[in-house]
């Protein structure tokens, strides 16, 4: 008895391990990964990192940030989501639109300096946003001229101000192209 229940194990384990990969699996394994996703993947990491580090300031309670792509609009999203802390002595609702709309200026300008926005292109290319795109220690053979501002252009910044009373209530949303000057602000996105 003990020698059939080890061959019924033995079979059923053989059979278990010889299972192939479900259809999800097989196409993730196939499916290439490009030099725009390890871009994304790059500057998603680069710029979380970066909110962590130096965006959380005195009147941020709390901040998160994503990059995405989106495919309609051909546009790079650096987005960031900050909870605004509140100053009690000074909370007239004047005082939170103003300070929300300079909590978004400066993010959004912090962004530009961060990726050399107002520096000659060989600086740019080499340490702007494009080095998250870019083959590493060497030039693509295939590589546009261009290819670098056409990163930069297709970049935009995006920061979404929230009240601390009530999270889901946006106080204010100001968008702008990384290579641009003005900031569109609005409080719908």
């Amino acid at each position: 008895m003990r020698v059939l229940v080890i061959v019924v194990a033995i079979l059923a384990f053989s059979s278990f391990c010889q299972a192939e990969p479900s259809p999800a699996v097989q196409y993730l394994m196939t499916e290439p990964v490009t030099l725009f996703d390890l871009g994304i993947l790059r500057l998603h990491e680069y710029v979380e990192g970066y909110t962590t580090h130096f965006l959380q300031t005195k009147p941020v309670e709390d901040i998160y940030s994503t990059v995405a792509y989106d495919l309609p609009q051909n546009k790079i999203l650096i987005s960031f989501v900050v909870t605004r802390k509140p100053d009690p002595e000074k909370e007239t609702p004047s005082f939170v639109q103003t300070s929300s709309r300079s909590i978004c200026k400066t993010i959004i300008q912090e962004m530009r300096r961060e990726f050399f926005v107002d520096r000659n292109w060989q600086m740019r290319r080499s340490s702007g946003i494009y080095r998250f795109f870019a083959h590493v220690g060497f030039r693509g053979e295939k590589e546009p001229v261009d290819c670098f501002e056409a990163v930069e252009k297709m970049t935009v910044l995006g920061v979404s101000v929230y009240s601390h009373k009530d999270p889901g209530k946006l106080i204010i949303h100001g968008e702008s192209p990384l290579m641009g000057k003005d900031i569109i602000f609005g409080t719908t996105r």
